[in-house]
């Protein structure tokens, strides 16, 4: 039982004998405040009490730090991706993973500088503290991806037991993403972009459009690439309410262009039709919007890669400065505590082209093969082979080097037809070398689809139609009776009349075929009688 001079405390010691008494060689005492007193005396052979070794207690500290957006608590990891310009809080934590008490405390940031000294605060071993409890908020508005490093320094006066900790946190900055026309896909491979923007409809509600980690998927189920935009109700929110979340670009401009299509891969899994994922375009910033596309159903694999492509026509909104798109999840019903799957959204892009692309087509008809008729609707004998013309022509303002025609009646003319008809220009099917006939028997009214379009996506298309009547006689008989008997060597004339109520000339002829006498037949002695 010895005194701590450091506290004035009682120190407990004990050791352990052999049998006989006596002490292994190297023994010490094991002491309550880590002390070891002693040392065994092997010359001598005798125990030594009072030689002290080792008798200093060990301070020491471990630190931890982190980094989030909210300035209340403790963020949960030490690295974050953000926008730029985003205010950012630390948060330092120690821990007094020694034997002493420290009493003193400094903090030192590489980037921040210095953010105290010799603050006291008693450290008690096993004890920790951060900032936010010791009422501190530590801020900083992060410009550029930044790494940085703080050393916790924490001593007693003198300074005496001076001992130190490291640690860093990492703040990565989102690059803006602008969805421009024929610019980069956006491919959310660091999270959401810093200029698009996510707004929760539902506030309080876990369940919105986040990164692929934060939504708590395992993977990328759209492109299956490292990044996606994720919103998951099953997985956000454990079903926590009915959710309303949208994830909107920022403005777009169209203007100048002509031809606009958005693509995107999506992988939406629907629960029960209860939900929705909707795209929707505004043109007043977002105060009213316009339906593109609404489903309500499962779109790809559940929980697997590759989703499903997606192309949306916006030409509609060519010209237009100011243009806003959002993809739309939600469950407008419930139950109140809706828990559905998931969507996630990646490689969104926006193709744009300048310039019109419009035709017109002409389809006649006539007898000639050699040459385009002057009319769309003829009259002619049934059975007469006619010959269809078709002239397309440019009206916009691009080369369409690609045709195909179909006619609802003949079938496909042709696919994929190279022919480079620039603006103003024309061509006919009799003119390109081809023969389009048909032997028409009854009237016939057809209608043809002429396509035209080019490798950079300009497609146009223009509809006509072609009538031949037909002509077509129709026979009529008036007989009143074509039955008489005669005797040898007599003859009877029996009349008849033809009539044509049709519209073409009748072609007519009597055949006469021979009546042949039947088993039955009667015979008498003027003449056999046939029935």
């Amino acid at each position: 039982l010895l005194l701590d001079p450091a506290g004035g405390d009682l120190i407990y010691c004990s050791t352990t004998v052999g049998p006989d008494g006596s002490f292994a060689p190297g023994h010490v005492y094991a002491c309550s405040n880590g002390w070891q007193i002693g040392q065994f005396d092997p010359a001598g052979g005798n125990d030594t009490p009072g030689a002290v070794n080792n008798c200093a207690l060990v301070p020491a500290v471990s630190l931890v730090k982190t980094v989030g957006t909210d300035s209340g608590v403790c963020a949960t990891t030490d690295s974050i991706a953000v926008g730029a310009d985003t205010a950012v809080y630390y948060c330092y934590e120690v821990t007094n993973s020694g034997e002493l008490t420290l009493t003193l405390h400094d903090l030192v940031d590489d980037q921040l500088g210095s953010i105290f000294s010799s603050l006291a605060y008693t450290l008690t071993p096993g004890a920790s503290v951060n900032t936010i409890e010791a009422g501190l908020t530590i801020s900083s508005v992060i410009t550029q991806t930044t790494v940085n490093t703080a050393t916790w320094t924490a001593y007693n006066i003198g300074p005496a037991d001076v001992v130190t900790a490291t640690a860093s946190a990492t703040v990565t900055i989102i690059p803006a993403a602008p969805l421009t026309c024929n610019g980069p896909t956006v491919s959310f491979d660091f999270g959401i972009p810093a200029d698009w923007t996510v707004v929760n409809n539902a506030p309080g509600n876990p369940v919105f459009w986040t990164d692929l980690a934060s939504c708590g998927e395992t993977g990328n189920y759209a492109s299956g690439d490292s990044g996606a935009a994720c919103a998951s109700s099953d997985l956000q929110s454990g079903g926590s309410g009915l959710y309303d979340t949208e994830l909107r670009t920022s403005s777009i401009d169209l203007s100048g262009v002509d031809v606009v299509t958005l693509d995107y891969i999506v992988n939406y899994q629907n629960f029960a039709s209860g939900d929705f994922l909707n795209v929707d375009v505004s043109t007043d910033n977002g105060v009213t919007w316009s339906p593109l596309l609404s489903w309500n159903e499962d779109h790809a694999s559940f929980r697997a890669a590759p989703g499903e492509t997606v192309s949306l026509d916006l030409s509609a909104y060519a010209g237009q400065a100011d243009v806003l798109l959002r993809w739309h999840y939600y469950d407008p019903a419930g139950p109140a505590t809706s828990q559905d799957w998931y969507a996630q959204v990646d490689n969104v892009a926006l193709s744009c082209l300048t310039g019109n692309a419009d035709i017109t087509l002409t389809k006649t008809v006539g007898t000639d093969p050699g040459v385009c008729a002057a009319t769309s609707e003829i009259t002619v004998d049934s059975g007469t082979d006619v010959y269809y013309c078709y002239e397309v022509a440019n009206t916009g303002t691009v080369t369409l080097t690609l045709h195909d025609l179909v006619d609802d009646q003949l079938g496909s003319v042709f696919t994929a037809l190279p022919y480079d008809l620039a603006p103003g220009a024309s061509v006919d099917t009799v003119a390109a070398g081809l023969t389009i006939s048909e032997t028409i028997l009854l009237t016939t009214t057809n209608t043809a689809t002429w396509t035209a379009y080019d490798t950079q996506g300009f497609v146009a298309t223009a509809s006509a139609s072609a009538t031949v009547n037909t002509l077509i006689p129709e026979i009529g008989l008036s007989v009143t009776d074509f039955s008489s008997s005669l005797m040898a060597d007599m003859q009877v004339t029996l009349p008849f009349s033809i009539t044509n109520s049709g519209t073409a000339t009748l072609n007519w002829s009597i055949d006469e075929s021979p009546n042949t006498l039947t088993p039955n037949a009667l015979l008498y002695d003027n003449g056999p009688l046939v029935n």
